[in-house]
Formats: structure tokens, C-alpha cells, sequence
């Protein structure tokens, strides 16, 4: 998210909202962001093997996220922390929901990451936390 996102979702939210979710977007504006997030699940869902239990990278990638998930919380309880970073997390889990709903022991992570990272941005100050937070939570 840049600083002309954040300030267009704090003017005019439903505009914002329309740009990012219109079928144009994927074309022009936002191409970049949905071929990073087909790529991240095309390295979270690969298999050696078709009849391997679960994708090599997935759980790896989670374990990632939630040590930045930490990260950023120890950063913001200390000395404030850039929320985009927060939001970059919480964007590409939640693209990846239908992913870790097929896997128990994936879909098991997201509970404690919930209940200590994400609900706590429904009171966040930043709105665009407060809907990718409900966005989240969602898809879980």
C-alpha cells in the first residue's frame, strides 16, 4: 500500500474499495499485486508429490508470518511500527484462506493468530487495519 492508497482510503473508502476490487484493476493499477499473490500461492500449495499430505512451504510461510506478526508487535509496543507491514501479513494469509482451510493443523495456527493479532485491529486508529482486519477475519 502506498502513501496516495492510504490517503484515497481515508477520503473516499468506497472508492478505494471499488478501484481495488473492479475487474480493471487485475489490468492496471493492481497488476502487481495479484501476480505477487498468485506466485505466494503457487509456492504455499506445491507438493513433491501429488500424494504428499500437505504442501512443502505452506506451514513454513505461516510460522514466517507470525514471527513477523510478533516482530511488528514488539516493534509497536516499543517505539511505534509502520502498520503497512501488519497489513502486508494480514493480505497475503487471508489470500491464502482457502489454502490453509483444507489442512487442520493449518487452519489450528490461525485461532491464536487471530485472537492476539488481528482482533486487536478492530480498535486499531488506522482504518485501512480495521478493515483488512475484519476482511481476515472473514475468510477464517
Amino acid at each position: 500500500m502506498t502513501a496516495n492508497d492510504a490517503d484515497l482510503f481515508r477520503s473516499d473508502s468506497i472508492e478505494f474499495i471499488r478501484r481495488l476490487e473492479s475487474v480493471t484493476a487485475q489490468e492496471n493499477d493492481f497488476s502487481v499485486r495479484y501476480q505477487m499473490l498468485d506466485l505466494l500461492y503457487g509456492l504455499c500449495s506445491y507438493k513433491v508429490n501429488k500424494n504428499d499430505e500437505r504442501p512443502l512451504y505452506l506451514g513454513k510461510f505461516l510460522e514466517f508470518c507470525l514471527s513477523n506478526l510478533t516482530q511488528y508487535q514488539a516493534q509497536f509496543n516499543e517505539e511505534g511500527a509502520d502498520w503497512r507491514i501488519k497489513e502486508a501479513i494480514m493480505n497475503v494469509i487471508s489470500s491464502l484462506a482457502d489454502l490453509i482451510r483444507k489442512y487442520e493443523e493449518m487452519r489450528v495456527l490461525m485461532e491464536p493468530m487471530m485472537k492476539f493479532h488481528i482482533i486487536p485491529e478492530l480498535k486499531s486508529p488506522e482504518p485501512y487495519l480495521q478493515m483488512r482486519a475484519i476482511w481476515f477475519y472473514g475468510e477464517f
